[in-house]
């Protein structure tokens, strides 16, 4: 069958047999080669080529009675009328999957249906149609409009005519859909905004086709109320990023378009300049694109600066203070990519401003500040020693920063102090650092020790330091001599409270931080100020000071020591805490407190046996003086009473009375002795491993034995 075109007749099939087994046309389509064709004739070949799309379709449906899956005909068509909503969709897509050259009425279907705008049908089709879209329908390739072909005409086929209007139909069909896809965007509702960043972001990544719309979609998202959907929209170009790095430049250029947009939000100004302070460069192919992104960062900057003088409150500075942070790691990125000639005089105009900032109250705006001065030296020969100035002036200001802060200063401390030629701003500098190590933590002062001389930094700075160490200070008088000229003037002593390292005087002082450091209680900080004592040296050390010394490391290895193993254990039945903790039985235990018990024994004898002689002497004596009174006595009474009273009466009564039986006081050590001598006769097993043994209820506090029960 052929069809009549300009007066001619087009030859070729409709459909082969290779095109339905594929369901992706794109790997069918014939090579359009040829002049480019005049507009009439286009006029007369869309036509033309429209006829013949529909009679491939009809051709396909009439041979398709049967689906290839199995599923008869009937029962899709029967879902698509009577089926839920969810079905309904999902039967249109499964028919266009297995025939997407000859479903165009399905295609556009499903498109109609979205631009409805209906909320619920729109959340069940977009993702479908995303899958439809990136698996089956859309190349590896942009998609090329009908009026975009050149036709040869000696070698026009059917399907040149048939793949080409399919193709425009489709390009279409797509940027309808993304139309779609931009008003989900700006739905009141949060989901659905979050629905659609997701599969625009998926349909950038897999497909070329409409990449510029999704791309500046995206990029539009960074200023949503959200900041749920603003932070991902800047985290989703990064993941773009890196699956086509060759779009840095455009999406760059994209983002700083939306940056100078009038009255946008502050925040997303934020998470512009975020996104691209973050974004990797190189030196030969990026150089051009560089010099326009510094001119925009040095914009940018002078504009917050001056917006930040106007406000001078808390908030502001808050507020401020995250953009200026970016905006000047963005600075630094470039100048470390770009030569000293390239810089452009607009970075020497704005150098004051970044010398405010360093002076500024804000942690991260100074910390970004310093390490843009430190790299701007080479641009401004003035800037060295204003850094050298602010730098000496943040000493004492790093004790309060956090961890990472301080890592970061003390590299830049240890790096200028490499760098630097002025002996005097260096001893100033590192007497400042000792200084502050004086009154913080052990983790800051050993670190303190360790940037000054480090492993980088010995070579470099053991000629410049030694001078302060081997020497002794000038300009320093005996208390004793009275001599009359005054040396203070030749020698001015030093002074710790300028502010600037060059009027501090500090080559008439020596390091004597290090002597109070060399007693410090932490023992790596002794040791490092002791070795640094010995010219500077320092033993290697390639750890993190900062936190191998810290507390909470301290605590770590602490807590993960084994514990130590004990011979002892608990009753069984009762607390582990309130226990009473035995001696296990069958173990040395038993031994050595058998041997403990008779040592006690033996010396409770010895002293019992002490004081037995020294009460036998003392009843000695007592009985001889005892006869002299009874003899004395006697004679009184006989004096007295005559002999009328026998004296052998009263030696019966005597013996009549010794015959009653007095208890004795049970001396102290007795009771001890008796005591220990009980508990060693009792068997092991009433006190040890022994369960069951309650006591009767008994109304005596201290009940015998009898009334236990086991």
């Amino acid at each position: 069958m052929t069809t009549s075109c300009a007066g001619k007749r087009i030859p070729g099939p409709l459909i082969t047999e290779k095109e339905i087994d594929d369901p992706l046309w794109y790997n069918h389509i014939p090579s359009f080669e040829g002049n480019p064709t005049d507009n009439w004739k286009q006029i007369d070949l869309k036509s033309a080529a429209k006829e013949l799309l529909d009679e491939a379709a009809k051709k396909y449906q009439k041979k398709m009675r049967f689906q290839r899956s199995g599923l008869p005909k009937e029962f899709l068509e029967t879902t698509q009328k009577s089926g839920t909503l969810r079905d309904q969709i999902g039967a249109l897509v499964t028919i266009v999957e297995e025939g997407p050259l000859y479903r165009l009425k399905e295609l556009t279907s499903l498109i109609e249906q979205l631009e409805k705008k209906t909320k619920r049908v729109r959340l069940l089709i977009f993702p479908a149609l995303k899958d439809l879209f990136i698996q089956t329908l859309l190349p590896d390739r942009y998609l090329v409009h009908f009026s975009q072909r050149n036709f040869d005409l000696d070698t026009l086929t059917k399907r040149h005519l048939i793949y080409a209007i399919y193709e425009s139909h489709l390009k279409e069909l797509y940027q309808r859909f993304l139309l779609c896809l931009e008003e989900l965007s700006q739905d009141p509702l949060e989901y659905p905004r979050n629905m659609a960043l997701k599969l625009a972001k998926e349909l950038v990544e897999r497909k070329p086709e409409g990449e510029r719309f999704l791309l500046a979609l995206i990029i539009n998202k960074m200023g949503d109320p959200s900041k749920t959907i603003a932070s991902k929209s800047s985290y989703f170009l990064h993941q773009i990023l890196f699956r086509h790095p060759h779009m840095k430049v455009f999406i760059a250029k994209e983002v700083m378009q939306f940056c100078v947009r009038p009255n946008l939000p502050l925040r997303a100004k934020h998470y512009t300049l975020n996104f691209l302070s973050l974004l990797r460069f190189s030196r030969k192919e990026d150089k051009e694109f560089l010099q326009s992104l510094l001119s925009f960062y040095l914009a940018e900057f002078h504009r917050f600066v001056e917006e930040k003088k106007k406000q001078q409150t808390d908030t502001a500075a808050e507020n401020f203070s995250k953009p200026i942070v970016y905006l000047l790691q963005g600075i630094k990125r470039c100048v470390l990519f770009l030569e000293e000639q390239e810089l452009g005089d607009n970075l020497r105009k704005e150098l004051s401003s970044i010398f405010q900032v360093a002076k500024s109250d804000t942690d991260s705006d100074w910390l970004a500040a310093l390490e843009l001065l430190f790299m701007l030296r080479k641009v401004d020969v003035q800037g060295s020693e204003g850094f050298g100035k602010v730098i000496y002036q943040r000493v004492f200001d790093a004790l309060h920063l956090s961890v990472q802060k301080q890592e970061r200063f003390l590299k830049l401390v240890s790096d200028s102090l490499k760098s630097d030629s002025v002996i005097e701003r260096v001893g100033a500098l590192t007497k400042r650092l000792l200084q502050a190590a004086l009154d913080t933590s052990p983790s800051f002062a050993g670190a303190c020790l360790l940037a000054v001389c480090n492993n980088n930094a010995q070579v470099e700075l053991k000629g410049k330091l030694s001078c302060f160490i081997r020497f002794p200070e000038q300009g320093r008088e005996d208390e004793d001599s009275n001599t009359a000229n005054d040396t203070s003037n030749l020698y001015p002593e030093y002074n710790a409270y300028v502010m600037n390292p060059l009027k501090a005087n500090a080559s008439a002082s020596c390091f004597w931080e290090l002597e109070l450091l060399r007693h410090h209680f932490h023992p790596s900080v002794a040791i490092f100020a002791s070795k640094m004592l010995n010219v500077c040296e320092i033993p290697p050390y390639s750890g993190n000071a900062l936190k191998d010394f810290s507390l909470a490391s301290f605590l770590e290895s602490f807590s993960q020591r084994k514990p130590k193993t004990g011979v002892v254990h608990h009753l069984k039945g009762v607390s582990a805490i309130t226990a009473p903790k035995v001696f296990k039985p069958n173990t040395e235990g038993i031994i050595e407190d058998s041997f403990h018990s008779a040592s006690l024994l033996s010396e409770i004898g010895h002293k019992k046996l002490n004081k037995a002689q020294k009460r036998k002497h003392k009843e000695i004596i007592e009985e001889s003086d005892d006869e002299e009174l009874d003899e004395e006595f006697e004679r009184h009474i006989r004096h007295k009473f005559g002999n009328s009273l026998d004296p052998d009466d009263w030696n019966d009564s005597e013996e009549d009375a010794s015959e009653v039986d007095v208890p004795e006081e049970e001396d102290e050590d007795d009771a001890i002795a008796n005591e220990v001598r009980a508990l060693m006769e009792e068997p092991l097993d009433d006190f040890i491993g022994k369960k069951g043994h309650r006591r009767k209820r008994t109304k005596e506090i201290f009940a015998p034995a009898e009334e236990y029960e086991i």
